[in-house]
This record gives structure tokens, C-alpha cells and sequence, in this order.
């Protein structure tokens, strides 16, 4: 087989599809927190994560995000790109975590924004909740690959752009992190052990849906690009909401 032929029939799925962690850094880009309303960083911050998309919001390369229609899930996109952990390591510090990298891959993580915030909370600590908005499932589109680090000199130095229905929302660069992957690295493996396959998505740029009034509907198409990392193309469609079964018990 030549170098550029496809295998007939063949599926290209999600690199990582069953990731033993994901861990998503959120306001890493200073345009994007502009955008959302957020006052810029000061000195002395450290980064900000969550664990939240389980395994079941992983979905690959051409797959389909899955929504409901209801007009208070507003359901967002974020384009990110992806670093793939290649060695166990714990308090690693920022000049060597380099050396535990496998490699890079882009990330979707699609937000459900009207889930975010609970109406009923318990009290105000417990106002948020990032399972509901982020955790769906297919929600966090990956790929198309997984690029070895060493094929990428400076994951430091790529465009990020996103296209939603062909035009252009999103057009950053991973120049701009606040917090750079190297730092994400130290900061996120302090307190928990990084495993090979753990995923760490590395924030979004400025373009967002919601910051222009927008949110997914069915039929929307999502293409994600970065130098050297490739296209990462989604659908998104309307689902049907169907009750689990019930379980027949014995007497």
C-alpha cells in the first residue's frame, strides 16, 4: 500500500478512546476570557481544571454530536488543542514535562452553557455543575490523530481555528496561552499522577458561540484545524430522547 491510500471500509476513530483522565484547563486564553466577561489574569495565579468529560463523551474523527432541542441547553463549541501523556509521572516539573508528552491531538469540548449554572442549587458553593455542561455524551469530539511529539518542534507555535457551517469563529494561536502546556503539565501532575493516555485539553481562544449569541442546532458543522495536527471535522445532530428500559426483577 503507497503512502496516501485508504483502507476500504476502514473507520478512523478516536485516538484515545477510553482515556483513564481528562483533564480540561479552562480559561487559558486571555481573548477568551475578555470575551466572556472576565477580568485578565494577575500575577501569581495557577492554572484552573476540571476532570469532568467521562470516557462516553469521547467520539472521533467525522462522528456526531448528539443534542437535545431544548433552547436552554445552548450548547457551544470550543476548539482546544490536546496534549496525550506517554509516561507516568507525578510533580514533574515544567522543563522536563516535555519528555512526557506521546504526542497532540484536537479537542472539541462542546459545552452545554445553559446547564452550567443550576437553578435549584443547594447553596451557592454548589452552583455550577460541569457534568451536566460538559460531560454529555459525544461531546468532546478528538482527533483526527494522534501526532507524535516529536513531530511537532513547538506545540507552541500553531494556529488554532475553528469553522462552524464554513465560516471562520475561531482563529487563535498557542502562542497565546496564559498558562503554557509545559506549566499545565507541573501544575496539573502536583496533585494527581499523570498516567500514559491521559488526555489534558488545553483552553480555548476567543469566538465562542455564546459570546456572539449563537448555539448549535442540528445539522451544524464543526471543523477544527491546527498546523500540523490536522482537521478535525464534526456533525451535529438531533437526538430523540428515549427512556432507559425498565429492569425486570426477579420475585
Amino acid at each position: 500500500m503507497t503512502q496516501g491510500e485508504l483502507v476500504a471500509d476502514a473507520e478512523l476513530l478516536a485516538p484515545i478512546r477510553y482515556p483513564r483522565k481528562v483533564m480540561c484547563a479552562g480559561a487559558n486564553y486571555p481573548d477568551h476570557l475578555r470575551e466572556m466577561g472576565a477580568d485578565q489574569p494577575s500575577e501569581g495565579l495557577r492554572p484552573y481544571f476540571f476532570l469532568v468529560p467521562p470516557s462516553t463523551a469521547i467520539i472521533g474523527p467525522g462522528e456526531q454530536v448528539r443534542i437535545t432541542e431544548e433552547d436552554s441547553i445552548r450548547p457551544d463549541y470550543e476548539a482546544e488543542l490536546a496534549v496525550v501523556m506517554g509516561r507516568r509521572g507525578k510533580r514533574i516539573p515544567a522543563e522536563l514535562a516535555q519528555d512526557y508528552v506521546a504526542g497532540y491531538t484536537l479537542f472539541n469540548d462542546v459545552t452545554a452553557r445553559g446547564l452550567l449554572s443550576r437553578d435549584m442549587a443547594v447553596a451557592p458553593p454548589f452552583e455550577f455543575d460541569w457534568l451536566n455542561a460538559k460531560g454529555g455524551d459525544s461531546h468532546c469530539p478528538t482527533g483526527p490523530g494522534l501526532v507524535p511529539s516529536w513531530l511537532v518542534p513547538d506545540p507552541h507555535a500553531l494556529s488554532l481555528r475553528l469553522w462552524h457551517n464554513g465560516k471562520l469563529k475561531q482563529d487563535g494561536h498557542t502562542s497565546q496561552m496564559i498558562f503554557n502546556i509545559w506549566e499545565l503539565i507541573a501544575a496539573a501532575s502536583e496533585r494527581v499522577t499523570l498516567e500514559p493516555g491521559d488526555i489534558i485539553a488545553t483552553g480555548t481562544p476567543a469566538g465562542v458561540g455564546v459570546a456572539q449569541g449563537l448555539a448549535l442546532r442540528g445539522g451544524d458543522e464543526l471543523v477544527v484545524e491546527a498546523d500540523l495536527i490536522g482537521r478535525l471535522t464534526s456533525s451535529v445532530v438531533v437526538e430523540d430522547l428515549i427512556p432507559a428500559a425498565p429492569i425486570s426483577r426477579r420475585s
